[in-house]
């Protein structure tokens, strides 16, 4: 996705900015690559991930 950049990480914060319109599939390709990163070093722990869609860094 061209369209979008990480600007952001700290801890197991990820701050992407992108496109209004890519917005939701950079959020579901985020959450995805977290999840089975998390998933493939802890299998036996549940892995949770919040992605928010904010138009400032304000709002996250």
């Amino acid at each position: 996705m061209k369209s979008a950049r990480i600007v952001s990480t700290v801890h197991d914060e990820v701050v992407v900015e992108c496109h209004e319109e890519t917005a939701e599939q950079c959020r579901e390709i985020i959450t995805t690559a977290m999840v089975e990163a998390m998933a493939a070093l802890f299998a036996e722990v549940p892995v949770e991930v919040e992605a928010n869609i904010c138009t400032t860094w304000a709002e996250k």
